[in-house]
């Protein structure tokens, strides 16, 4: 089975914070709710349907840096079937992560993702959606492949979290 860099990630510094390294607490951050944004009908570049591996092509800067709240750029290391942005917020010390991947390809279904991530929801995205609830990842169906929506230390607000993920899924949906 093959994992994407973010959920190794994601497990890795799930092992680090439950070792015997001493932690510190990040104080929360009080981040108002994020409204809904507009769903424009072409892609930034303004094609309907963005060429092959082009994950960073669905959604713009702009896009991204108003759901998220703050400004966003590409990371650098991002690959060909994902996009990942780094958020700067005013505020906050630590940036936040957004990914978007192909998670699987010809993959049409959510009945895994469902028995693994058991606590979550299922979001009108796409042909389907599931939210993770806790991981912060909104797994969706489109064309007959499993896309995800990864997010990292954006905010502690759970509803706000899945609202974000919702309206870009929503958005790189409608461009697949």
């Amino acid at each position: 089975m093959r994992y994407s860099k973010a959920v190794l990630g994601a497990f890795a510094m799930l092992a680090i914070a439950c070792s015997s390294v001493p932690s510190f607490t990040i104080p929360p951050i009080n981040i108002p709710s994020i409204p809904p944004i507009n769903i424009p009908t072409d892609a930034p570049d303004g094609q309907n349907t963005p060429a092959a591996g082009n994950m960073c092509g669905l959604i713009s800067l702009q896009e991204i840096g108003a759901a998220a709240g703050g400004t966003a750029t590409v990371d650098e290391n991002t690959g060909s079937n994902e996009c990942t942005w780094t958020i700067a917020k005013t505020g906050s010390f630590i940036p936040g992560t957004i990914n978007l991947r192909l998670d699987s390809a010809g993959s049409n279904d959510l009945a895994i993702i469902k028995s693994v991530w058991s606590e979550g929801q299922d979001v009108p995205v796409g042909d389907g959606g599931w939210w993770g609830k806790g991981i912060n990842v909104l797994w969706f169906l489109k064309s007959g492949n499993t896309y995800a929506v990864q997010l990292i230390f954006l905010t502690d607000d759970e509803a706000g979290n899945q609202l974000v993920a919702t309206n870009l899924a929503t958005l790189a949906a409608s461009r697949l």
